[in-house]
């Protein structure tokens, strides 16, 4: 294979039977989407392990190739890197409001979640919050199904932004 290779939303920079290494632009810096990528390949059984570097563009798969082709994993690639360049960038965002106005009273609220099948359930919920410009910052653990928000939103709230997505948020 011809190194560099290019596709509409990614080169490939390297390969060999069972791993790629691409480098993707639209990852600059971007963390929230290059967690979401990692989550959404591994949900493939064929796709055995994810790395990606958000500070370099770097993403390398390693997946089994008797159960997923390198054509048919470049096509997946293809289709869910177009959908991460039609979104606006976290830089792109910089020039709106990060946080939304308030009078209020910055809060720091601890809850707790039920309803969490696996880690990407918690980081999922994390980021769901952290795009309400009321919070400053959200963290949820797997583990201990706590969660912890600081910004200007009280506890029900939370709640409901959580238990809307399927999970059930409680005071903990």
């Amino acid at each position: 294979m011809e190194k560099n290779q290019k596709h509409n939303h990614f080169i490939v920079v390297d390969e060999s039977e069972q791993k790629i290494n691409i480098w993707v632009p639209s990852l600059f810096n971007d963390k929230e989407r290059a967690a979401i990528l990692k989550i959404i390949l591994l949900k493939r059984a064929a796709i055995k392990e994810v790395r990606v570097d958000s500070e370099k563009n770097s993403v390398n798969i390693w997946f089994d190739s008797k159960q997923l082709s390198k054509n048919d994993l470049f096509k997946v690639l293809s289709v869910v890197l177009a959908n991460f360049s039609e979104k606006p960038s976290k830089k792109d965002k910089k020039n709106q409001t990060s946080v939304a106005k308030h009078d209020g009273v910055i809060r720091r609220v601890e809850f707790l979640v039920d309803g969490m099948s696996c880690p990407s359930c918690a980081l999922y919920i994390e980021i769901t919050l952290n795009r309400d410009k009321r919070v400053l910052n959200a963290r949820v653990d797997y583990k201990s199904k706590k969660g912890v928000v600081v910004g200007f939103l009280a506890l029900n709230e939370i709640c409901a932004m959580v238990n809307g997505h399927g999970y059930k948020a409680f005071a903990g």
